[in-house]
């Protein structure tokens, strides 16, 4: 018989499992592959060793991890077969025994070679947010808080664009959500794949989703999240990773340091997960051809700028073609200020007396003035928000606001069509809606306009792609 730690290969516990080979080994804790003489299957053994080592935690999680297994049912997490304490002279210790799973771990992938399509890593994605679906609903959720490749499991048998069966094992971490709240916390994780909050003693659902996208991001750049740089204190993968920016952005919520930036539940991880377009690397962006809108995107930014109807020397010819006109619907007002400064009783009597004449006249003139054919729209959005500036003549006129992007909800292309309307004064009149793209958030909505029809579909499936959203009609 081998020697495998203080147990022997061929060593039989409890009249039953007969140790097969060593599979891990950490401070005061050990596992085996083992056979079960009753029913002839494999099993593994945890054993967990009484000793200097062993400090009262590392029983509390060795135990929670027994009642977490013996309370879930799910196709793709060990089973909790048995408990039992171990007396041998040369060892003493509680075992824990789980169903074995044959399938080597993402870890062994990575180190025989094994390398990863967007598509692949797609449905690694799918399965694992569906196991954490699982445990995440449970009551109270159970948090797994160490979630990384090699812990887990990978089958072999794969088929035409099949990835494998995947598997989630090692629950010797997990926390739930209760005892979160009630205080009996114990730090856990592995460097590089830990949530930022796991480090100030607080495990949440979407802690799982950081692990998660840091062990994705692995995979897709064959480094470890540690290695690579962090720009307030999020994880740059973007420049190494190919990746289409759909699936980057959704990684970059993934693995955002801040909870309230993350993804909030493992549900609309994955739905926003199945909207991502996985064939438009980074980088593979292009302006439309003989189009005037300028498009600057990266993973973390996006620009769109979209230029006046006229260009400058036509829109000389077009104020100056104007100008008299509007002008002659300023004279009430000049003759007003006249009024004010050179007979102020009067002037102040006309102001008072016809002031909703003198508002309505002053809403009249802006609109002439807004000169929407002359305006530039410039769109920004970037990891945090989107804004939207006018621009006339290059100056900013009207700055729309901005909106933050997680509240971003609905993307819409608008096709040029005729509306019936009425005037103020109840005639009616046809109204032409010219193409746009709109994006509406929780409370704003931004609207670019001055569009061709080719030009806005353009943009608006650029923009799907980029933000990972669905576009409505």
């Amino acid at each position: 018989m081998l020697q495998t730690g203080m147990l022997q290969t061929g060593q039989v516990l409890q009249d039953r499992y007969q140790i097969q080979q060593m599979l891990g080994k950490k401070p005061g804790r050990q596992t085996f592959q083992a056979l079960d003489r009753q029913t002839q299957q494999p099993v593994i053994l945890k054993l967990l060793i009484f000793g200097g080592d062993i400090e009262w935690d590392h029983f509390k999680l060795f135990e929670r991890e027994g009642q977490v297994l013996q309370s879930l049912e799910h196709p793709a997490i060990p089973k909790y077969l048995d408990t039992f304490e171990l007396d041998l002279p040369q060892c003493r210790g509680f075992v824990l025994v789980q169903s074995y799973i044959d399938a080597p771990s993402l870890q062994a992938h990575l180190q025989m070679g094994r390398t990863f399509s967007p598509q692949e890593l797609k449905q690694l994605a799918e399965s694992l947010l569906q196991i954490l679906i699982y445990l995440h609903q449970r009551h109270p959720a159970i948090v797994h808080r160490d979630l990384k490749p090699s812990n887990i499991l990978l089958s072999c048998e794969r088929s035409g664009h099949w990835v494998g069966q995947v598997y989630l094992i090692d629950f010797g971490s997990v926390q739930s959500a209760a005892a979160t709240r009630e205080g009996t916390f114990t730090v856990v994780g592995t460097y590089g794949y830990t949530a930022p909050e796991q480090f100030g003693g607080r495990a949440v659902p979407a802690s799982d989703l950081y692990s998660l996208g840091a062990t994705l991001i692995y995979l897709a750049t064959g480094r470890h999240p540690a290695e690579l740089p962090l720009q307030a204190g999020r994880i740059q993968f973007e420049a190494v990773a190919q990746l289409s920016s759909a699936f980057c952005q959704w990684l970059v919520r993934m693995v955002e340091p801040s909870l309230d930036r993350r993804f909030d539940s493992a549900q609309a991880a994955l739905t926003a997960l199945r909207t991502c377009k996985l064939d438009a690397p980074v980088g593979l962006h292009h302006q439309l051809d003989n189009s005037r809108i300028s498009l600057s995107i990266s993973p973390d930014q996006l620009q769109v700028v979209v230029p006046p109807k006229h260009n400058f020397f036509t829109a000389m010819r077009y104020l100056s073609g104007t100008t008299a006109l509007r002008m002659l619907k300023t004279l009430p007002i000049v003759l007003l200020v006249s009024l004010l400064l050179q007979l102020p009783i009067l002037g102040w009597f006309l102001l008072f007396g016809y002031r909703h004449q003198l508002l309505t006249a002053l809403s009249r003139i802006w609109q002439e003035y807004r000169f929407p054919e002359l305006r530039q729209l410039r769109l920004y959005i970037d990891q945090y928000e989107i804004s939207l500036i006018h621009e006339l003549l290059g100056v900013r006129v009207e700055f729309l606001g901005s909106a933050p992007r997680r509240e971003l909800v609905r993307l819409e292309r608008i096709q040029s069509h005729t509306v019936q309307a009425k005037k103020a004064t109840g005639e009616p009149f046809i109204s032409a809606i010219e193409p746009a793209v709109v994006l509406r958030t929780r409370h704003k909505t931004f609207e670019l306009k001055g569009l061709t029809e080719r030009e806005a579909d353009w943009l608006a499936e650029t923009l799907s792609e980029w933000l990972g959203l669905s576009l409505q009609q």
